[in-house]
């Protein structure tokens, strides 16, 4: 599970359902601000259409709130978490689409067990498949996909891809024509500190605008 970093950011949660980012609403998960937070000092009471309720919900409970999201699926699959948190990100966090898609797919999604079938233990280096060097197994990172990547080609990928913006929560592996998503444990285990503290941060702006339930607060300050 994710360090679930709790501050005083605040939202609003404005249904009971999560199920899915409705592509007719205006935001754009590409175009991320910063969150308008709620002025504990203000006397202002955010305006919602007629109609709605809402309650004021932390940054903690969104994330403990997606959490129980990969765990729900996880539990009705049976599958690895990585696994979960690639098809709902791939599917903007639509539960009932992954369970429908896994459900219905004849194949079932590869967990991260099917990497070790092609990795030969007694090999001394690996190819990467980004500048084509040989390098010594320890170097060499083994996506999900089976691509072999050195370590400091995959770093400069994410790290790249981190700092290009919100976007990089759908990175897919960096090989042509591979549509894997990167999960966002492999991404803990290569990136930065630093780094990955921003991801975080994007991971849970897309998970926000994913959510129908789950809006930014309006107040001021």
């Amino acid at each position: 599970m994710e360090d679930n970093e709790v501050n005083d950011e605040e939202f609003m949660e404005i249904d009971d359902d999560c199920n899915g980012w409705d592509e007719d609403e205006d935001d754009d998960y590409e175009q991320f601000k910063e969150p308008i937070l709620a002025n504990h000092e203000s006397n202002y009471t955010p305006k919602l259409t007629s109609g709605f309720q809402y309650n004021i919900i932390s940054e903690g409970e969104v994330v403990a709130r997606r959490q129980n999201i990969i765990n729900e699926v996880k539990d009705v699959l049976g599958l690895e978490e990585d696994v979960v948190q690639k098809a709902l990100i791939q599917h903007r966090f639509d539960k009932d689409t992954v369970i429908h898609n896994s459900l219905e797919s004849s194949t079932k999604m590869d967990t991260d067990d099917a990497k070790d079938s092609i990795f030969d233990p007694d090999a001394e280096s690996h190819l990467c498949l980004v500048c084509f060097c040989e390098y010594p197994k320890e170097e060499i990172i083994i996506a999900p996909c089976q691509h072999f990547l050195c370590k400091t080609c995959f770093y400069y990928y994410l790290s790249t891809a981190i700092k290009g913006g919100p976007q990089c929560v759908r990175t897919v592996c960096p090989i042509t024509k591979c549509n894997e998503i990167i999960s966002p444990n492999l991404i803990k285990k290569v990136v930065t500190q630093d780094d990955y503290k921003m991801y975080k941060k994007f991971y849970l702006l897309y998970f926000v605008d994913c959510c129908k339930a789950i809006k930014w607060c309006p107040a001021p300050g």
